[in-house]
């Protein structure tokens, strides 16, 4: 029986918009990390391609890489400013259809956030965004038979659950075609009828 939901974060709680990274730019620059606004699109795809090698993000590791694909040298006060900044990166204001569901589905079930992120981040991402008292726990133990990973990243989210022994439904935002197996939603207020 299915006790306890886990919720990825970026694009599934939190949507995530491009325009984030040009508030970057100043400071981008001030640690000469980019030269020029056509060196945004390269970070964020070297951001996207640590995630895609690594299975967490680790402070050393995650300054190493982009050094390396960047060609520079950042210091790691560069680090302490861009987690700084990562915790604005939320929306003006919060989706009601997200606080809805979240509250149906909190008086069911135990919901709790995974992230391969840096965990104080998401924490304070998810506290700016008014969300974070809807979660027990960020990163809690689990049973994977009492869990169900929500994710909008199929191989991160839901293929990784369905490998460490928990059911998985993938938030298919661009409604791409997936296997009859796979439970899909597009929309997370759709959890309301299914769970």
């Amino acid at each position: 029986m299915v006790k306890r939901i886990i919720f990825d974060i970026d694009d599934t709680l939190i949507p995530w918009r491009d325009d984030y990274w040009y508030r970057f730019i100043p400071m981008l620059k001030k640690f000469k990390v980019i030269d020029n606004v056509d060196d945004i699109k390269r970070l964020s795809d070297i951001i996207d391609e640590y995630e895609r090698e690594y299975t967490h993000y680790d402070e050393s590791t995650f300054i190493s890489h982009i050094n390396r694909k960047m060609g520079k040298e950042i210091s790691s006060s560069f680090f302490d400013e861009l987690k700084s900044f990562f915790t604005t990166c939320i929306p003006n204001s919060v989706d009601v259809q997200i606080v809805d569901t979240l509250s149906y589905l909190n008086t069911k079930y135990e919901l709790v956030v995974l992230t391969n992120f840096f965990e104080d981040l998401q924490k304070k991402r998810l506290e700016n965004y008014g969300i974070i008292n809807c979660f027990k726990h960020v990163y809690g133990p689990y049973h994977p038979n009492e869990c169900i990973m929500i994710g909008d990243n199929f191989q991160n989210d839901v293929e990784g659950a369905i490998k460490n022994g928990l059911q998985a439904i993938y938030l298919n935002l661009s409604h791409k075609k997936v296997s009859e197996d796979i439970a899909s939603i597009n929309s997370l207020e759709e959890l309301k009828d299914i769970l």
